[in-house]
């Protein structure tokens, strides 16, 4: 693949769900950037910058519904996007992809555990990648769902061009709390790009090393793509957990990036993203 160092960002938001790619086609996308020449997308099967996901006593919820101020490719500046939490994800059965009975618990298990340490190790020591794709055991076979909506969502995007930053801005007060236990910020981007890792601690992993979801002891963290030169590194707030991970099973699962673990309590929620060259990334401020 051609190195992109030097050719100029934008950035796009849509009221659908573009790019509709793999497994998170259904999903609303947030912040997603491109390249200037051919607008090409590079958040892959990612959910791009800012996007909450609510997370349930039963389900997780998802953005299957929006609305922007802008869209398109969006101006330096402030633009909003506001999600509805209207899909959920089941299995479906292997014959005539029907919906699965109590097929949420699944779900709902296994995101649950891929968010701790320990839960994504005995993921792994009882489905190893290795064996997975050797003999073609995998979860089964899912898709999202429409239901009763849990409420809004906003998030606000204020690029400064010259600094490279993006600041997400997101507002949490329209979404239905009875029953919340968590809410979860994703920024990711596509996982057969951005193959590299680091963070303020002195952590540095590759491919397969990073693995999802891990928790990050660090005040930032970034992923990087070597192939075009360009990464993405997200500070966190304080007193906010955050995950690493990335996966790349296919075309229909391709992500890679960070996750900010909300409390159910929170209104809102503010941080930074910068993209830019490694060296960028690194630099202790903007």
């Amino acid at each position: 693949m051609p190195v992109i160092i030097g050719k100029e960002l934008v950035y796009y938001l849509y009221s659908d769900t573009r790019p509709h790619t793999g497994k998170a086609s259904p999903v609303q996308k947030g912040l997603v950037p491109g390249l200037r020449d051919n607008d090409a997308m590079l958040c892959e099967e990612g959910l791009g910058f800012g996007v909450p996901v609510l997370q349930y006593a039963r389900d997780f919820y998802f953005p299957g519904s929006a609305n922007t101020t802008t869209e398109g490719k969006v101006p330096v500046g402030a633009s909003r996007k506001c999600y509805q939490y209207n899909l959920v994800e089941r299995a479906q059965r292997p014959d005539d992809r029907s919906i699965r009975p109590f097929s949420w618990v699944i779900h709902r298990l296994y995101n649950s555990l891929y968010k701790t340490r320990a839960g994504y190790a005995a993921i792994s020591i009882c489905i190893p990648p290795s064996l997975s794709q050797r003999y073609g055991i995998k979860l089964p076979r899912s898709k999202f769902i429409h239901v009763r909506d849990k409420g809004w969502s906003c998030s606000t995007y204020t690029l400064d061009s010259a600094k490279g930053t993006i600041l997400v801005t997101i507002e949490l007060d329209g979404v239905s709390h009875e029953g919340l236990q968590q809410v979860y910020v994703s920024n990711e981007m596509g996982g057969s790009l951005f193959t590299h890792y680091c963070d303020s601690s002195g952590l540095k992993l590759r491919g397969e090393e990073i693995t999802g979801w891990s928790e990050i002891d660090a005040g930032w963290a970034a992923m990087y793509a070597p192939s075009i030169g360009l990464g993405f590194r997200v500070d966190f707030p304080s007193n906010i957990i955050a995950f690493r991970g990335r996966e790349t099973f296919s075309k229909d699962v391709s992500w890679s990036g960070m996750i900010l673990a909300v409390s159910p309590s929170t209104d809102k929620v503010e941080y930074r993203v910068r993209l830019g060259a490694y060296e960028t990334l690194v630099k202790d401020s903007p």
